[in-house]
């Protein structure tokens, strides 16, 4: 028997042993999990952004090219705004419909990196179900608030890029096609993709003058999709860049409140969990992240590694996700970032995987399967902490959905309905925004959703 396959089967990570089957059956519970809980607690109204796109959806107002490119907040979001007209007008404006989206693309990019971690590392390990337990853990607003699409739909295609990038066989059209795809997409996601987005057209820029290629390779379709890819994304980068309009009057953090806020987003990834230990979880994650990238620093530099290519990349990812966290903390350090954790921790998803990758592609040493089953082992806590929690909570105002539904359904004039319940359906109530959702709630009515409205709509 080959020495190198008994030791991977004692240790029980050949990738058809039991490790296998730990791994994928945790993902398939997470996802059937986060699909239950989104459909039982999920908000199926609009609340909050969701009601900007609401016109639209309706039909109320056209769908153009320029409101597709219409400055939201400090974001353009043109993907996360076609993914809610296309759920919004299949399910009847039933916002489960896109946080069953949102779900479903959670897990296959969870798949993906369970896929990548397993070529990186040589065989498959039980540790890999970090990634169902980090990217489907319930205590993320994506499960309960569908515009939280946003925030997902940079995570999800910067996983995917990661994946595709470390995974993939160098020289691969396939793979540059592919990178060059996600890199392109995630400007449209919003500012925060915008930020990944530059690294990504950094490192397929690379990757078209040959600096990842196969030895002996010369140019290829493959480098040709790396360069169109960061030529295009460029390109996009440029057009959102020169057309953004900042708000002069916001109050910006200072220097201080800008690195305790953007430690803030790293570590918050467990959500819920960090506001009873926030100190805890921003020691352990500065530890975590300084640490591995030392790590990985240590492995490019030796000149017997085999990964050389692929912790530059992961390293260069979690770069991204701290100036990410950098220009959370510059918007938002000015404000109580308690109540903020649930809402970037999607953002910070991507800290435990890049984590999880880097150690699966150094040397599979005694300390680092160590490392590897630590970090499983806290993330599946982590996971039946939030389960718990979510559970317990999110139910709790169901009863007080319904009761604007019917409202929203009723004969009372939108402009009621709207001073009636704007506390509920937006985070802040003022005039301007008991505006857009009596504007929402008068669309919606026009139209034959039964979520609202419980007559055929009005022949003209």
């Amino acid at each position: 028997m080959d020495p190198q396959m008994d030791h991977h089967n004692v240790c029980g990570t050949t990738s058809k042993g039991w490790s296998w089957r730990f791994t994928w059956t945790v993902w398939v519970m997470a996802t059937a999990l986060a699909l239950v809980a989104t459909a039982v607690y999920g908000r199926w109204l609009p609340w909050s952004d969701d009601f900007t796109i609401v016109p639209v959806v309706t039909g109320a107002m056209p769908l153009s090219p320029a409101w597709l490119w219409e400055q939201h907040n400090e974001h353009r979001i043109p993907l996360v705004k076609l993914l809610f007209i296309g759920m919004g007008r299949l399910s009847g404006c039933d916002y489960r419909w896109t946080l069953a989206a949102n779900v479903a693309l959670l897990s296959a990019t969870a798949a993906a990196l369970i896929v990548a971690a397993r070529r990186l590392r040589g065989f498959g390990s039980w540790t890999d179900a970090v990634f169902p337990a980090v990217i489907l853990h319930l205590g993320q607003g994506a499960l309960v608030w569908a515009f939280h699409s946003q925030f997902l739909l940079t995570t999800v295609l910067s996983g995917l890029f990661v994946a595709t990038a470390v995974a993939a066989p160098r020289g691969g059209s396939w793979r540059s096609a592919g990178m060059a795809i996600f890199a392109l997409l995630l400007p449209l996601t919003g500012s925060s993709g915008l930020v990944v987005a530059a690294a990504a057209t950094c490192l397929l820029a690379a990757e078209a003058v040959g600096w990842n290629a196969a030895p002996g390779t010369r140019f290829s379709l493959a480098r040709g999709f790396a360069a169109a890819g960061a030529c295009i994304t460029s390109s996009v980068g440029i057009a959102y860049v020169a057309t953004l309009h900042l708000t002069h009057a916001k109050s910006y953090a200072g220097l201080w409140q800008t690195l305790v806020a953007s430690l803030d987003t790293l570590s918050s990834y467990p959500a819920g969990l960090v506001t009873r230990f926030p100190m805890g979880w921003r020691v352990a994650t500065a530890v975590a992240v300084m640490g591995t990238c030392v790590m990985a620093a240590r492995a490019v530099w030796s000149r017997d590694t085999r990964h050389r290519g692929a912790l530059i990349i992961l390293v260069g990812y979690v770069s991204s996700l701290a100036l990410v966290a950098l220009a959370v903390g510059y918007g938002r350090g000015t404000r109580d970032f308690s109540h903020l954790y649930g809402h970037y921790s999607t953002l910070a998803l991507g800290v435990p995987v890049a984590l999880a990758l880097v150690w699966a592609a150094l040397p599979q040493t005694p300390a680092a399967r160590v490392v590897q089953s630590l970090l499983c082992v806290v993330t599946l806590v982590v996971a039946a902490d939030h389960a718990k929690r979510a559970v317990r909570t999110w139910g709790s105002g169901a009863e007080s959905w319904a009761v604007i539904a019917t409202d929203m359904r009723g004969n009372d004039s939108p402009e009621d309905v709207a001073a009636r319940h704007a506390s509920a359906l937006f985070f802040v109530d003022t005039p301007e925004t008991r505006r857009m959702i009596s504007t929402a709630i008068a669309a919606l009515r026009t139209t034959t959703y039964p979520l609202y409205c419980t007559r055929p709509a009005a022949t003209p």
